[in-house]
């Protein structure tokens, strides 16, 4: 059996469970990606845990990124296949095959919002599995709590791919087709925009403040910003506030003690 052949298996064996069922996939019933990965993620997304547990269920689980299980929130995915030389961009001519896991920009500002595997590119769409999404073809329909087989238009939303294919490997084979990357390590020394961050004291971030550019850098590299200049201008502002509407927190463009918080988390 191909390793592709193995993550079909897992996705045809979810295909149409409805888990969460309310705004953002948030409700009373316990998420099975975040019960048997990261049980203290339940009422979060959980799209890029779907991916990552059915991974791991195939047998073939993703490399350490956020958690040692593969990833949690999408914009790591997308800075970890770029520093791992495993990202393909939606350009013209751009073939993603499948087992990739196709990550998507809703509002086109450079900002990972969604992500899922894909099974098959037929050049101008992509037919997909997806979780925290809803049936159907029309509309992004993500944090719709369910799990099912979508299909995509290969349209400006389709950020790329993080070539997850051309790692994958057979169930039970003793070496890998290719070296499997090297994780991120999310820590102090891996981070310099961290301790400006979180040693200065300050009641709040937010544009317009009195910020150096460290901590500007800081922000910008926890949202997973495409630029890290320092500079806190609209485009930082917005990945701010898509990175609290994806964690359940207040959207006002604020690192305030709550964002601060989950910001530390994700990027431990």
């Amino acid at each position: 059996m191909t390793a592709f052949a193995d993550i079909k298996r897992v996705c045809d064996s979810v295909n149409n469970k409805v888990e969460g069922g309310g705004p953002d996939g948030r409700s009373g019933n316990v998420i099975f990606v975040w019960a048997e990965l990261q049980p203290n993620f339940q009422g979060q997304p959980y799209c890029a845990g779907g991916v990552s547990w059915t991974w791991k269920h195939a047998g073939h689980p993703f490399p350490a990124i956020d958690h040692p299980w593969g990833f949690s929130y999408t914009p790591d995915g997308v800075n970890w296949a770029q520093s791992h030389h495993l990202w393909l961009p939606n350009a013209r001519g751009a073939v993603f095959h499948p087992g990739d896991t196709v990550l998507f920009d809703w509002p086109k500002n450079g900002h990972a919002d969604h992500t899922g595997i894909v099974i098959a590119d037929h050049g101008t769409y992509l037919d997909t599995f997806e979780y925290n999404t809803s049936p159907g073809d029309a509309g992004s329909q993500r944090n719709g709590g369910g799990c099912y087989y979508r299909r995509r238009t290969k349209d400006a939303t389709v950020m790329g791919v993080l070539q997850s294919s051309k790692w994958l490997v057979p169930a039970g084979a003793t070496k890998p087709v290719q070296p499997a990357p090297k994780p991120v390590a999310h820590t102090l020394k891996a981070n310099p925009f961290k301790v400006p961050l979180l040693t200065r004291g300050r009641p709040v971030l937010r544009l317009g403040a009195n910020m150096t550019s460290a901590e500007v850098k800081f922000v910008q590299w926890a949202c997973g910003a495409v630029v890290q200049d320092g500079v806190w201008g609209p485009k930082t502002d917005a990945i701010v506030r898509t990175f609290q509407k994806y964690h359940g927190l207040p959207v006002d463009g604020v690192v305030g003690p709550q964002t601060l918080s989950s910001l530390q988390r994700v990027t431990r």
